[in-house]
């Protein structure tokens, strides 16, 4: 089983396993977690996905092969959502596809196996331009009505002009983080992507955030 990179953060939170990866389950009771997104705002770890970075040139051939999308015409900043199929039509993915200008982010959630996805990723990528971030990046999701209150305090005011399904690149210690303006609230929710380096850190400023706008995991 592929384990969170950030799992032990997640203390006293509930994990499973789901499609071969250890997932966060539950943090707390279902009201609350449903008041939290509905009222305030919440946020959980989404390094459960497979995540990829592509040269643009050469990304785009590849994943017009393996998604209906049109991944060509996806616009510099933005975000298209798909998803990867297998030969008859059934559902192996949900995927975000971002354009960072020369590189395209891929975002994958498996609906089966996790190690089904990256092979069907690795045998398709036969000249080896994608690069695998899976382990090396984190993945957070942060959700809800104030959602945007905490990628500004971690960001700053300029966050807020990210329409939906958009991306942008911001500083924080000395990193990158990829802000998605994605997720499954829509437009109230946010996806950070950042190196492993600074994870944990990311992890404490999220967490920290979010609860000044009383929100919590």
């Amino acid at each position: 089983m592929r384990k969170l990179q950030l799992g032990p953060r997640w203390e006293g939170a509930t994990l499973a396993e789901r499609h071969g990866v250890e997932v966060v389950s539950r943090v707390s009771d279902f009201d609350t977690e449903y008041h939290l997104v509905r009222d305030s705002v919440a946020f959980t770890d989404f390094s459960f996905l497979r995540s990829y970075r592509l040269p643009t040139d050469q990304g785009i051939d590849l994943l017009d092969r393996l998604l209906p999308g049109n991944v060509a015409r996806i616009r510099y900043g933005r975000v298209l959502q798909t998803f990867l199929a297998d030969d008859d039509g059934r559902l192996l993915a949900d995927c975000y596809v971002a354009n960072n200008d020369e590189e395209l982010i891929l975002l994958c959630e498996a609906s089966v196996e996790d190690d089904l996805i990256a092979g069907i990723i690795r045998d398709a990528d036969q000249e080896g331009i994608a690069q695998d971030l899976t382990d090396s990046h984190v993945l957070l999701s942060v959700d809800g009505f104030s959602a945007w209150a905490v990628a500004r305090d971690l960001f700053g005011a300029d966050v807020l002009g990210l329409p939906y399904l958009s991306v942008e690149l911001y500083p924080f210690e000395n990193e990158k983080v990829y802000v998605f303006r994605a997720g499954k609230t829509s437009e109230f929710g946010y996806l950070l992507m950042a190196p492993r380096s600074v994870g944990e850190r990311l992890f404490e400023a999220v967490r920290a955030a979010v609860a000044s706008h009383g929100g919590g995991g």
